[in-house]
């Protein structure tokens, strides 16, 4: 996936971090300790409504690198559970108010995560995951349980930008149960079933998805592909044919080119395989995929004098090897998980007015 953005700018984050090298020695979180960052976390709140979410991350930050620096990993936990009582009393105002928070702590899980930061980057996704999962307890209309179905999409987006893993299927399944025809968690959790080689599971899951009506040209090229995996050559060469009378991805239309190519050698039908992927690579002249299937598909035709592809492969860039269409196809961007967290974020900074009047008078 592409890496998110900064947020804080580079001379804000290292005053930040400066600042903070003249914290004490790490000690036990007092009473005393507990009013005050509770007091500065209701005011980071404030600043999110007022001032927005820049400033308010950078406060946030500030907060929480501090009580690392000063209690250690212990008074994180403790920050923690304090910032999601916070939460939880908003949610008994109304569930909406999460929204913001949750845009909030997502900002600063970003930041921690470029910037590589001391403090422990756990705290930032455990607040992140805790609040979403008050969030999804609290529904009580359809329109609540989709946006809970896409807050859980997002959060499986961290999880696969990080170290992907089991939890990314939980997390999408979650999404599901809320809301059955999500896209994004159809097609997501259909990818990882089909890079562990469930191709049966991932196609049903394709399936589902274009029964929703909503599947989008990768979906379309990921249910061909396993149609052929499971022998289902005539709807697989169907859905493939369809993509490239389409306008796609170019990434898309080479796959749509290389698997009906590969249909057709498996069927003996070489002229036409060779024909196809000529085709193809006069659309996508750069492919080296398209260039290895026509080299070698000539070269058993015996109509090609050149060394084959595979024996003297070009002087191939980083850059161009990872905008390859087997690349980006083997480890996808996930383009609907951005669309995901920009809907999200929409909606969070409705909310705004809305939370700073139920933050005012709120006891500190």
């Amino acid at each position: 996936m592409k890496r998110s953005k900064q947020l804080i700018s580079g001379m804000k984050l290292l005053i930040l971090i400066q600042c903070l090298d003249w914290a004490p020695p790490a000690l036990a979180l007092t009473p005393g300790d507990s009013a005050e960052y509770r007091a500065r976390y209701l005011e980071v709140l404030r600043t999110l409504t007022s001032e927005g979410i820049e400033l308010a991350t950078a406060a946030l930050m500030k907060l929480e690198m501090e009580v690392a620096r000063r209690h250690d990993a212990g008074g994180l936990e403790e920050l923690r559970e304090m910032e999601l009582e916070v939460a939880e009393e908003l949610a008994q105002v109304e569930v909406s108010l999460l929204l913001p928070l949750i845009a909030l702590h997502e900002a600063s899980h970003l930041e921690y995560r470029l910037h590589i930061l001391e403090t422990n980057p756990y705290h930032a996704r455990a607040t992140l995951y805790r609040q979403i999962q008050l969030y999804s307890e609290r529904l009580s209309t359809d329109s609540e349980r989709q946006i809970a179905s896409d807050l859980f999409v997002s959060l499986a987006g961290y999880f696969l930008e990080g170290s992907p893993g089991p939890g990314v299927a939980g997390l999408y399944s979650q999404a599901l149960q809320f809301d059955p025809d999500n896209a994004a968690a159809l097609l997501g959790l259909a990818t990882l079933r089909e890079q562990a080689g469930r191709y049966r599971n991932a196609l049903s899951l394709l399936e589902r998805l274009v029964e929703t009506g909503n599947a989008s040209a990768e979906a379309r090229l990921r249910l061909g592909m396993n149609l052929n995996r499971l022998g289902k050559q005539g709807e697989a060469e169907e859905i493939l044919e369809s993509l490239l009378s389409e306008q796609t991805p170019d990434w898309i239309s080479s796959l749509a080119f290389q698997g009906l190519a590969r249909i057709r050698l498996d069927q003996g039908r070489l002229e036409s395989a060779r024909d196809l992927l000529a085709r193809g690579l006069a659309r996508h002249p750069d492919d080296p995929g398209l260039d290895v299937g026509l080299t070698w598909v000539e070269d058993r035709f015996g109509s090609r004098s050149e060394l084959p592809f595979v024996v003297a492969p070009p002087n191939q860039t980083r850059e161009a090897a990872i905008s390859s269409a087997r690349y980006l196809y083997a480890r996808p961007e996930y383009p609907y998980i951005e669309e995901t967290r920009k809907q999200l974020r929409d909606l969070a900074n409705q909310y705004l007015a809305q939370l700073g009047r139920a933050l005012t008078g709120k006891v500190e």
